[in-house]
């Protein structure tokens, strides 16, 4: 299930793990030091994983691993990010421009552009998550940038903190669920609950996103696309395999 992800240790966990797998010699594959992961989550093994981000089920050690942020927390700030997936954002009034690292590919072969994030913001409106109660509007005027409007009276640091660490995910494979209306949906409802969040519950709008969820939690992932350092080459009950993404 799509949730803020803890990035800003992201790298010292990357680093325990090759280390781990350095020492130990391991069995999962790989040519030499470091070049696959083993990853053991903590808890509910037994479980069928989704490859689908919006699932209950959802395999998360793709986050931050296999699929990028737009940046990373400088942990202990909250304002303060290294980017990732964007190369810079500017704020100014009610405005807030991401501007995207260019020639960055999907492990797919595809170019990320700003449809990737204008697509994965609309989504986690269905979920409640990207800061949507900051969130007035969101566009993405070229294929290298999205422009976010705020709210009237919003931190935009707040926003940020929400935003950046959200794990931005392949319209390829998510796109197909942002529908025509879905975006003035997520608007409509979240205006009434930053005022009235029961009153917000009743709106039609707010059924709409319900049903959107349903459907887009229970798609079957076939593949996790990333544009990440590691592929997830195998998962089960037990254990995931991450391999280095060649072209990263």
């Amino acid at each position: 299930m799509r949730k803020r992800t803890g990035l800003g240790t992201a790298g010292l966990v990357v680093t325990l793990l090759v280390a781990a797998c350095t020492s130990s010699g391991g069995s999962g594959g790989g040519s030499g030091s470091g070049s696959y992961l083993k990853w053991d989550p903590c808890c509910s093994w037994g479980t069928t994983w989704s490859l689908n981000a919006y699932n209950p089920l959802a395999l998360t050690i793709g986050e931050g691993l296999v699929q990028l942020p737009l940046a990373v927390e400088n942990v202990p700030s909250l304002t303060s990010f290294t980017p990732q997936l964007a190369s810079s954002w500017t704020a100014s009034g009610s405005t807030l421009t991401i501007h995207l690292r260019p020639g960055v590919k999907w492990q797919d072969g595809k170019t990320v552009t700003s449809t990737d994030v204008y697509d994965t913001i609309v989504l986690d409106g269905t979920n409640a998550t990207a800061g949507w109660l900051y969130i007035a509007d969101v566009s993405a005027p070229n294929p290298s940038e999205v422009v976010i409007t705020t709210r009237p009276g919003t931190n935009v640091a707040l926003l940020e903190d929400q935003l950046f660490t959200a794990t931005i995910l392949p319209a390829a494979t998510y796109g197909q669920f942002v529908t025509s209306s879905l975006k003035a949906d997520d608007i409509a409802y979240y205006t009434k609950d930053f005022k009235d969040p029961a009153a917000a519950q009743k709106m039609p709008q707010y059924a709409a996103m319900q049903a959107s969820f349903k459907k887009l939690s229970a798609y079957n992932v076939p593949k996790m696309i990333g544009d990440g350092p590691f592929q997830l080459k195998a998962v089960n009950t037990a254990e995931a395999l991450l391999v280095k993404s060649p072209g990263f």
